[in-house]
């Protein structure tokens, strides 16, 4: 049986024993059917189809589950290529519900105020200064938890929500950036700006309303445009005319600094990086991963040198993403890369009012050592979703709490961590005899709550004087 379930889709049922075979040679003969060519008015026209297979015993699925899983299944062949059939997989249909479920939260999840912003610094390499940081959306879903920007992010594209979302990281991001100006440390004003990273989709970048709406946020916060560093991706710009370089442009005559992400993860034309905009360069993190070994791989040193140079002969910066090692980090500043992010430094941790990223040169290492250091807070529009999973503590990679303790193991420490507020204010002196001897605190600590695993942690330390 056929029929015809609405334009161009149509559903074939068939009943029988039939094997595998039998069902593949049922799609070759119906691809080959479609695939005639068809003569109207003295041309050919060809016509292409794609199809999902269903198949197992009568009365163990519904027939709406039955359809659903065909359409699901024919828009996965559709998707690879089309002219060719696909078997229904459980897991792929569960994938594709769960997608499209995601897709249809999403306006309401807006709404809501379900999404939040973590923080992860930019590091200057020269010195271990905290230059910048970069505003990265997470989704915190009733059901699915904290869901990463790669969960959600390509069906805002698709949907056209995008738009509205970008244009509310912006705000908030520049909002959080002019606190910390505000907000610096020992309550004078900060020397110099503290730069934000906001990533921009494609979609972003044909809106019309682009370069009115930057100039808005910036003018309401009072940011200066110096401040403030756009990411657009490479595989973005690839191709671009001088139509969608005009917003660009216009922002970078502003004082907004325009930075090419994953630069050598797309069709690198290196004639087009004269005619772009940008005035940074961030080099993916697979150009850094090969850092991690020993020996390094001379090649991966030789790359990232020639790429470097490069930069630097044009007048761009180099930011390096995906610093996880020492080693990776002091072979970045000999290459002369200008500033680096990744778990080396600090994890993402969620924006709270007391976030400080600090750096301090310890007297049996010479290098300044960048430190992110948060008073946990709940996020206001985050519902019943504690912020920073696995921390509202930032979690950091690297951890040494000189003058904290005298010594401090724990690898690894943490499976699971939630902490609601946890502290209301807190300083810590050393005393004069030692920055790993006496310990003395001065704040108020209160509301400590926490559930988790911990494992393989031990630790030694001296404190005195907890008040």
């Amino acid at each position: 049986m056929v029929a015809r379930l609405g334009g161009d889709e149509f559903v074939a049922l068939t009943t029988g024993p039939g094997s595998e075979r039998q069902v593949t040679e049922l799609a070759d003969r119906m691809l080959a059917a479609l695939a005639t060519p068809i003569s109207i008015d003295g041309r050919e026209l060809t016509v292409r189809g794609s199809v999902g297979v269903v198949e197992g015993p009568a009365g163990e699925r519904t027939a709406a589950e039955v359809l659903r899983s065909a359409d699901i299944t024919m828009y996965r062949a559709k998707s690879a290529g089309g002219n060719r059939f696909e078997y229904a997989d459980e897991e792929a249909d569960a994938r594709a519900i769960t997608r499209h479920g995601l897709t249809t939260a999403l306006p309401a999840a807006l709404e809501r105020g379900e999404f939040f912003i973590e923080y992860q610094p930019l590091v200057h390499l020269g010195d271990g200064s905290v230059y910048g940081a970069e505003a990265l959306v997470r989704w915190c879903h009733p059901q699915h938890g904290v869901l990463g920007p790669d969960r959600f992010i390509p069906l805002a594209e698709n949907t056209g929500l995008i738009v509205p979302l970008g244009r509310w990281v912006l705000q908030e991001a520049v909002r959080q950036a002019r606190f910390w100006q505000d907000e610096a440390p020992g309550g004078h004003p900060a020397t110099g700006p503290l730069r934000i990273n906001v990533n921009l989709s494609p979609t972003q970048l044909h809106h019309p309303g682009l370069v009115a709406e930057t100039v808005d946020v910036l003018e309401r916060s009072g940011l200066e445009p110096g401040a403030l560093c756009l990411e657009v991706t490479e595989s973005a710009l690839i191709g671009a005319d001088d139509d969608l370089l005009k917003p660009l442009r216009q922002l970078a005559e502003m004082g907004v600094d325009i930075a090419l992400d994953d630069f050598g993860t797309g069709y690198s034309n290196l004639a087009n990086l004269r005619r772009l905009p940008v005035s940074v360069l961030k080099l993916d993190r697979s150009f850094t991963q090969g850092m991690q070994q020993h020996p390094v791989d001379p090649v991966d040193l030789k790359i990232v040198e020639g790429i470097v140079q490069l930069a630097h002969s044009l007048e761009l910066a180099v930011t390096v993403e995906g610093v996880e090692t020492g080693a990776q980090a002091q072979q970045l500043r000999d290459l002369g890369c200008d500033t680096a992010q990744g778990w080396y430094y600090a994890r993402p941790g969620p924006r709270t009012a007391s976030a400080r990223w600090h750096w301090w040169t310890r007297s049996d290492d010479p290098k300044p050592v960048c430190r992110h250091r948060a008073v946990a807070t709940s996020h206001p529009r985050s519902g019943a979703c504690p912020l920073g999973r696995r921390g509202s503590w930032p979690v950091v990679s690297r951890w040494r709490a000189w003058p904290v303790v005298s010594r401090w193991r724990a690898w690894p420490v943490v499976s699971w961590w939630r902490a609601l507020p946890v502290v209301s204010r807190w300083r810590a002196w050393p005393s004069s005899r030692g920055a790993d001897r006496d310990l003395s605190f001065r704040g108020g600590v209160r509301g400590l709550w926490f559930r988790g695993a911990v494992r393989g942690l031990s630790f030694r330390c001296d404190a005195r004087g907890l008040s």
